[in-house]
C-alpha cells in the first residue's frame, strides 16, 4: 500500500495558537471490515519520529469525505503532533461500501471499527474520539456502549438524539432539507458541485415555500436523499422509526473525560447544554465551552478556541501530558463573549 510522505506546515498551527508540530507523518489508505461484510474506507495518519513514542490514537468518523477541511482540522494537525489518526468515511460515502442511511448504522459500524483498531499492531492501546456535527453524533453512537480502550472524547456541536434535532420543537426543522440537499450532491463532479453550492440557498428556499413538504423535497432532491421523506412522515416522539438514531443512554454510560464545544446560535446547542448538565450531575469529568458562533462558524470564527481546547484536553487525558496553564483539562463551563451566560449555567453549581 502506497504511503504518501507529508511535511506538516506550521502555518495553520501558529495561526490557531497551537504548540509547534513535532514530527512528520505518512498517510495510508485502509479498508475496515464490518460485521456484514461491508468495508469502510479510512485514511490512517501515521506519526514518525515522535519523542517517547506516539501520543495516542484518535478515531474520527463522518460522511463528508477525507479531504480539507476535515483532514486538516481533525487529522493533519494531530498527526503532526504525535497522534495516530484514523479518519473514516461512514457507510455509503466517499468510497465506503454499503448504503448511506443517515445516523442509522453508526453504533454498529463504530463498534466494528474499534474491534478492527484493537487488532492493529500499531494501536497505542488507548484512543479518543474527536469531531463536529455528524462527526459528533458518531461519537455518541459509540458511547452508547463505550469500549474499554476509550480514554476521552471531544464532541463539537454533536447531537445524541437525532429525532429531537428534527422534531424537538414540534415543527420540522427545515435545516435538514438543506443538509440533505448538500449531502446528496457532495460527491458530484467538481464543476457540478460548485454550481450546486452557488444555487443551494435559492433552491432550498423555493422548496420550503411549497407544500406539501414531501413533494417539494422530492422535486428538489430527486433520488439523492431517499431518507428525507421518511423524516417528514414520522412525527411522533415514541415512533420506533427513530430508535436507531437516539442515544440517550450514552449520557448514563460514558465515564471518560468529555469536552463539549458549541455556539449559542448552533442548531444543537440545547442538546449540548443537556449533555453537559447530565454528565456533570453524574460526576463525569466534563467541560463545556460555548461561544458566539453558528454551526458552520465552529470551523471558522470558533476554530482557534476549539482547536486549542481540544489539544489541551487530549494531551491531558489521552497523551498524559501536563498541559501548560491556562489549559482546558478540567471540568466546568467556559463562556466566550457574545451573549450573556444563561442562569442555568452561571449559577455556580457547575
Amino acid at each position: 500500500m502506497t504511503k504518501t510522505r507529508k511535511t506538516p506546515s506550521n502555518a495553520l498551527g501558529r495561526m490557531l495558537g497551537l504548540r509547534p508540530a513535532t514530527n512528520r507523518y505518512t498517510v495510508r489508505r485502509v479498508r475496515i471490515p464490518m460485521r456484514d461484510g461491508v468495508r469502510l474506507v479510512a485514511d490512517h495518519y501515521v506519526p514518525h519520529g515522535t519523542a517517547g513514542g506516539p501520543a495516542g490514537t484518535l478515531l474520527v468518523r463522518g460522511p463528508y469525505g477525507r479531504t480539507v477541511p476535515f483532514s486538516l482540522v481533525f487529522a493533519r494537525l494531530y498527526a503532526a503532533r504525535g497522534y495516530h489518526v484514523v479518519l473514516q468515511s461512514v457507510r455509503g460515502t466517499f468510497g465506503s461500501e454499503g448504503e448511506f442511511e443517515p445516523m442509522v448504522n453508526e453504533a454498529a459500524d463504530g463498534a466494528d471499527t474499534v474491534a478492527w483498531l484493537r487488532e492493529q499492531p500499531w494501536f497505542t492501546g488507548r484512543f479518543a474520539t474527536v469531531g463536529l456535527s455528524y462527526l459528533g453524533f458518531t461519537q455518541w453512537a459509540l458511547l452508547d456502549d463505550p469500549p474499554p480502550e476509550l480514554a476521552a472524547a471531544v464532541i463539537t456541536v454533536g447531537p445524541h438524539d437525532f429525532r429531537d434535532s428534527v422534531w424537538g420543537t414540534g415543527a420540522f426543522a427545515n435545516d435538514f432539507l438543506a443538509w440533505s440537499d448538500m449531502v446528496a450532491r457532495q460527491e458530484s463532479p467538481m464543476h457540478r458541485r460548485a454550481i450546486s453550492q452557488l444555487t443551494a440557498q435559492r433552491r432550498v428556499t423555493r422548496a420550503l415555500r411549497s407544500l406539501p413538504m414531501g413533494e417539494s423535497a422530492r422535486a428538489l432532491l430527486g433520488d439523492g436523499a431517499p431518507w428525507f421523506e421518511s423524516w417528514v412522515e414520522h412525527t411522533e416522539d415514541d415512533d420506533p422509526f427513530w430508535d436507531a438514531v437516539r442515544f440517550p443512554a450514552a449520557l448514563d454510560r460514558v465515564d471518560v473525560p468529555v469536552l463539549l464545544l458549541s455556539g449559542w446560535q448552533d442548531v444543537f446547542v440545547n442538546q449540548t447544554v443537556r449533555q453537559y448538565r447530565h454528565l456533570r450531575d453524574r460526576g463525569v469529568n466534563v467541560a463545556l465551552t460555548v461561544g458566539p458562533w453558528t454551526h458552520t462558524q465552529m470551523l471558522t470564527k470558533g476554530l482557534a478556541t476549539c482547536a486549542q481546547e481540544s489539544f489541551d484536553w487530549l494531551d491531558a487525558h489521552l497523551a498524559g501530558a501536563s498541559p501548560p496553564a491556562p489549559s482546558r483539562h478540567g471540568p466546568g463551563v467556559r463562556h466566550r463573549a457574545g451573549l450573556a451566560l444563561p442562569a442555568r449555567l452561571a449559577s455556580g453549581d457547575h
